[in-house]
Parts: structure tokens; sequence; C-alpha cells
């Protein structure tokens, strides 16, 4: 769908279009094509920002409340920041500054189009192993299945374990839903983001964090996933929050890469938490990202390494010695060391050989709706 008000240049842009085989639909007027993307989906949008009826901007919002995979390609002759950051936001594929040469368009359009494809199906590909309502391209379809999985939504407590103790450290706390389009709690977060509804997702962990703080005894710990969006939302850690009776329970774990990618804000509330008494940990060290800047920066009490590192890590001398070195370190700054992703017994005696004792995974216990009790003679 082409969305162009100046008569020459829709003309020169819809020439070009048919000349590359596309069918184009042509509207010079903003509102009069939001209401034909009501019963027509285009496979793309090209729009200009300057419209009457509904400027470009304002086009694609009203278009991400029907359709939240349609790509969309913006164009203005009188280009700003503001417009471009809103757009960006909005989800636009790509903003062009006139005048845009017919290659340029052509790619830009052969691009979005595959990305469109791919969408589709990705999402023929979820639908057929049962997330049939994982990517609904539709707003009000997502929020229904949302809506449903909040509804639904419950907590597993996986054990971190003390080898050395023979006694359980911890719990953390993983979410799930019995929404099964979105049981995968990867594809839970995506609707969130998609939404602009992490903090009420974020609001219905913590209540049933809350929950669990109340009905188990006063010596448990629990370990709670940030989003980083979450440290910013000062309400999710305000004085009604179901948390903040139970700080001194409680470990806030951020990502490697949502640490080193906080803002000073972001990282003054980290400070006000654990002032607070929470504590901190940061998770999925060696997966992939900046090393150690995190740790550097964030001062975490806890430090998780990732199950990427620990996979067969007794097959492995020099990624051993590796973590054994990492290990020296931050027990040398008093941060506790905890190893995922166990799963074997061969793993957890090479981590624990280089002095590894918090461990979590697969052989130590299973995540599940109860806090069960584990000692190595059950195990």
């Amino acid at each position: 769908m082409l969305v162009e008000d100046n008569a020459y240049l829709r003309t020169a842009l819809e020439r070009t279009l048919r000349n590359a085989g596309y069918e184009v639909t042509v509207i010079d007027d903003g509102a009069v094509a939001l209401e034909r993307i009501k019963s027509q989906r285009p496979d793309v949008l090209l729009s200009d920002l300057d419209l009457p009826g509904l400027d470009g901007v304002s086009l694609l919002r009203h278009v991400r409340e029907i359709d939240l995979d349609v790509p969309v390609l913006l164009m203005t002759g009188s280009p700003s920041l503001d417009t471009a950051i809103q757009a960006l936001e909005l989800g636009a594929l790509k903003y062009f500054v006139k005048p845009c040469g017919p290659e340029e368009i052509l790619r830009a359009t052969e691009y979005a189009v595959n990305m469109h494809r791919m969408t589709r199906l990705k999402r023929e590909v979820l639908i057929h192993m049962g997330f049939d309502g994982a990517v609904a391209g539709d707003r009000a379809g997502l929020e229904a299945t949302f809506e449903r999985a909040l509804q639904t939504l419950w907590m597993a407590w996986q054990p971190i374990v003390s080898w050395s103790e023979n006694r359980v450290f911890a719990y953390e706390g993983l979410v799930r839903t019995k929404e099964m389009a979105l049981a995968n709690p990867t594809l839970l977060i995506g609707a969130a983001e998609r939404l602009g509804a992490l903090s009420r997702l974020a609001a219905a962990i913590h209540s049933k964090v809350g929950e669990a703080l109340r009905a188990v005894p006063t010596d448990r710990t629990l370990f709670v996933n940030l989003h980083p969006r979450d440290l910013v939302d000062t309400t999710l850690f305000g004085p009604d929050s179901p948390l903040s009776d139970h700080a001194g329970r409680l470990v806030l774990e951020l990502t490697e890469r949502a640490a080193l990618d906080q803002s000073h804000e972001a990282m003054d509330r980290v400070a006000s938490l654990r002032r607070r008494g929470f504590r901190i940990a940061v998770d999925d060290l060696g997966a992939g990202f900046a090393g150690l800047t995190s740790v550097a920066r964030l001062e975490p009490e806890v430090v998780k390494i990732d199950m990427s590192l620990v996979r067969d890590i007794d097959k492995h001398p020099r990624r051993l010695e590796l973590l054994g070195g990492v290990v020296r370190s931050l027990d040398g700054l008093g941060m506790l060391v905890v190893c995922e992703g166990i799963e074997t017994d061969a793993e957890r005696a090479a981590v624990t050989s280089v002095g590894v004792d918090l461990l979590q995974g697969y052989l130590i216990g299973r995540p599940g709706p109860e806090l069960v009790s584990w000692s190595r003679t059950s195990n």
C-alpha cells in the first residue's frame, strides 16, 4: 500500500513498484488509508509522513493497534529527530529522507516483504507446535491471549543447593502460565514487550512471589528475575509492593547484558534497592557478553555462571581451568558463585573440584510448584 499525497511522486513510486512486479494500492489520505487497512492487510505499507487526514506517525500508531507485524516504511522531506525516534519506537522498519531513489525504495520494499514472509512462516511453525496465539499479528488477539496468560500465571521453583553443606540454599522463581499459547516464558515476555505491558507482567509475578514468601518459613531465600525496565519502574518496589516487607529474603537477578545496558538512573536504582535490603545477582555470566564488566559495575552479592559454560565442562580442561580462575577471583571479592545447568554427576564433580559450592540444574531438581526439600541421599 502506497500512501502519498504528492501526485508527481505518487505516480513515480507507483510506476517503480509495479514495474518490479508488485501489486500496489495507491491512496493520498492518511485517514482513508487507515480505513482501508482495517479490511485489506497489505504486505508492506509505504507512507509519507506529511499527509492530509492523518499524518504518517499517527497512521503508524493506529496501524500498530490493528496489526503488529506489517512492515511500515516512512518517507519525509522534512526530517527531524523527534519524528525519527517516534517512528522507530512504533516499529517502523525504515525511515527515508526524500528524495528517495528508486533503487533504495525497491531494496527496502523487498527486504520488508521478506521480513513479513518470515514472520508469517514463524507463526505457522508455532501454530503447528501448539503455540497457536503466541505470535498473533492483530493486537486484539494478542491482548486476549496475554490476559488469559496473566489470569493463569504461576511460579515454578527450582532449588539452588549448597553441595558442601548438603542443604537447600535458595529457590529461583520461574514464571509459568497455563495459557498454552504463551507457555514458553520467552513468548510471554515477548508478548508483554509488544503490548507495552511489562509492568503488568512484573506486578503479577511479584504478587505470586509475595504469596510464596508469606507461605514459607522466614529462613527461605528466593531469587527473582528482573527485566531491565523493572529497575526504572518505581511502583514495582514501592512501599505497597508485595515484596517490600521481604527484601532481606530476596535476591534480584539481572542478566549480564541487562546490567551492562543500564542507564545511570537504573544503576542508582540498584543502589537504592540494595540499601533497602535486597541483594543483587548477575545472571548468565559467560553467555557471550562482555565478561566481568557488569560484575565490576554492580558489585553483586551473587554471580550465576551460565549453563553454556557449564555444559560438558568435565570434558574441557581449559574451560574448567578458566572457571576455576573466575571462581577464585569472585570469592576474593566476597561474591557467591552459583553454577546453573548442572545435569550430570560429571559436571557436578568438575565444578565442585574448582571451588563451586552452589549448584542449580536438573541433576539437583527440576522446577515445580512447590519449594521441595533436597539432600544428596535423595538425589
